[in-house]
């Protein structure tokens, strides 16, 4: 079992100290969506105190440690490295700090693209990240506003949250990387056999 005062005050340490406060904000964020959409509250905080470990490294440092950890990096990754802050979080939550718990590990490698059947705690973990207190994008007091009119329905709700994302990588013309894609149709055919 993690202690997790232990592990904040690490992170505290490793972390700056915005991407601390955010990654407060997170788990305070996940922790009240665990309880709306009622799953572990543990794995869910875990995620999202580890699901930024990696994001104050440099394009260039997440590219070598991807490839140093063995992490496949497709050529959308290497076109943004920073897409790699949670692939490469995983296996630094995994080999700094002890998390062996698979279901965390993997939300937080995909919390900011979404792979097909995420599991739980990655749903909360993407749609936290996207709309924690002190988030300031344009859109995002919208999308606050969708994901709570979903009401219990976690797939609808992250479904809000990959759309939203998927609709700005479009607006700016960006490189829009295919698991978000993945991602979006696997809780589409999930919404529509629930009809």
């Amino acid at each position: 079992m993690v202690n997790t005062a232990r592990l904040k005050k690490q992170l505290q340490n490793d972390l700056s100290h915005d991407r601390f406060i955010h990654t407060l904000n997170v788990a305070e964020t996940a922790l009240e969506l665990a309880q709306v959409y009622k799953i572990n509250s543990g794995q869910v905080e875990l995620a999202a105190l580890l699901h930024d470990c990696a994001r104050d490294y440099s394009d260039e440092q997440l590219l070598q440690m991807a490839h140093q950890l063995g992490i496949k990096v497709d050529k959308i990754q290497e076109n943004i490295p920073a897409m790699l802050h949670g692939p490469v979080g995983a296996e630094l939550a995994r080999q700094k700090y002890g998390i062996e718990d698979e279901e965390v590990l993997s939300a937080i490698a995909v919390h900011t693209t979404g792979k097909e059947d995420m599991n739980d705690a990655a749903k909360v973990l993407m749609i936290a990240d996207a709309i924690e207190p002190n988030r300031k994008y344009n859109g995002v007091a919208e999308l606050r506003k969708q994901v709570k009119n979903c009401g219990d329905d976690l797939d609808q709700a992250v479904m809000q949250c990959l759309e939203f994302k998927i609709k700005i990588v479009l607006k700016y013309n960006c490189l829009l990387h295919p698991s978000s894609v993945m991602a979006r149709n696997d809780l589409l055919l999930k919404i529509k056999s629930k009809k």
